[in-house]
């Protein structure tokens, strides 16, 4: 049997998101074990289970999804980090800025 280190196949993108909007964040990675895959910001995971954050993860895909709803400046404007690890080697990481601006600024609709 073979083993594969773990990499990112699809890396989440940043976005811009206005105060109390929803965003989402996608990531896929693929290794041999499938890796798990997390989300982490400032250095901490994120719970499944945490009051604005859902976290989606389907592990035979390698595949993570981070809704944040509602969006707010000052917790939520920050970088956030996926994580793929399977015990084979280092994890694999890939990282997006989220940037939430207030209602009425920002972002105008063309």
């Amino acid at each position: 049997m073979y083993v594969d280190a773990p990499k990112i196949t699809a890396t989440p993108t940043g976005k811009k998101v206005v105060e109390n909007g929803a965003v989402t964040l996608f990531c896929r990675a693929s290794g041999h074990p499938t890796p798990e895959v997390f989300w982490r910001r400032a250095g901490r995971r994120i719970a499944a289970n945490h009051q604005r954050y859902t976290v989606v993860t389907v592990q035979q895909g390698g595949v993570a999804v981070l809704r944040i709803e509602p969006a707010k400046p000052r917790r939520d404007d920050s970088l956030f980090e996926c994580v793929a690890e399977n015990g084979v080697g280092e994890p694999a990481t890939a990282t997006a800025r989220i940037e939430v601006y207030p209602e009425g600024q920002g972002e105008k609709a063309c």
